[in-house]
């Protein structure tokens, strides 16, 4: 019986050596543990300590300083200390996996914020410019984001329109803006940070075609004449353009996004069904709410916005 029993102490204790060779061999091999975050964050390293409530994990490159405590260990990586209750799994280099929060990473509140994948939005610069627009965009796979404005132009708000007397009483119309933004690569972090990662974040690229229609109704005051006080004149206007925008997204909170954009882009423009003929440097200049045309002469379209938006 005793002999039964020291053979199985001595099994014991080769298997621990075994495994200790083992681990020893992977980590001089370069073989690294992964941790994984409820959120879907992923750190690359070597896991120092296991505790009851913490993970120490040393990472090589401390990246982002946001997220999980980081200190510098002085051999250029750093050591992240992170909450048990924040993690998912760790898989060890040799091939073993230790489970945290099995149920928690499907059910965690950060699971639910990096779902929200859609946003509507409005421009806050259009009530300056005489039109209302909103718009929306969904997250398609990584890096591609479909978006639609549609907007109405004219909100009853009268001009002066040169020094010679036309006003323009109004103008009422509607715009379609369609794009596809093409999200740029981005440096992954090395600590968890939910609104950097997350997918309607970041930098883009994004061509647009818009169009916009309008009908303009002008009183002229003619100097005074109680006669010929008001002459009304009409025209109707058809504008299209084709842009590329460089723009930044930016999540705020766990429900907003903040999106600038400006670019430059080929239009064209119809009045009354033709091409606009006027004469002198552009030939035709109009700011057609989705861009500014700069003329038949030379016709580039140039655009830019601010958006505000809620996530869903």
């Amino acid at each position: 019986m005793a002999t039964a029993t020291s053979s199985i102490r001595s099994t014991r204790i080769l298997s621990l050596v075994f495994a200790a060779v083992g681990l020893l061999a992977c980590t001089r091999s370069g073989a690294q543990d992964t941790l994984y975050f409820i959120n879907g964050d992923i750190l690359t390293g070597h896991a120092e300590e296991i505790g009851p409530d913490k993970v120490r994990f040393r990472i090589p490159d401390p990246g982002d300083p946001s997220g999980p405590a980081v200190e510098a260990d002085g051999k250029g990586g750093a050591v992240v200390t992170a909450d048990r209750r924040d993690l998912a799994r760790l898989r060890l280099a040799g091939g073993q996996t230790i489970s945290f929060n099995t149920a928690r990473e499907v059910t965690s509140p950060d699971h639910a914020f990096l779902d929200r994948k859609q946003a509507v939005t409005i421009d806050i610069l259009a009530p300056a410019l005489d039109h209302f627009t909103a718009g929306y965009q969904r997250f398609v796979k990584k890096g591609i984001i479909l978006r639609a404005d549609l907007g109405w132009i004219g909100l009853g708000v009268s001009r002066r329109d040169n020094v010679y007397g036309d006003e323009v009483r109004y103008r009422q119309g509607g715009l379609l803006r369609l794009g596809v933004a093409f999200m740029l690569p981005r440096r992954p972090g090395r600590t968890p940070n939910l609104r950097r990662d997350h997918p309607l974040n970041g930098w883009y690229l994004r061509p647009d075609v818009a169009l916009s229609g309008w009908t303009e109704h002008r009183m002229r005051d003619m100097y005074g004449d109680p006669y010929m006080l008001e002459t009304t004149s009409r025209r109707s206007l058809l504008s299209v353009a084709v842009t590329t925008v460089f723009g930044r997204q930016i999540v705020i909170g766990r429900r907003c996004l903040l999106d600038m954009f400006a670019g430059m882009g080929y239009g064209i423009q119809w009045e009354n069904g033709e091409l606009p003929r006027t004469s002198g440097v552009g030939g035709g200049r109009e700011y057609s709410y989705t861009h500014l045309f700069t003329g038949s002469y030379s016709p580039f379209a140039l655009t830019g916005g601010v958006r505000f938006g809620y996530l869903f």
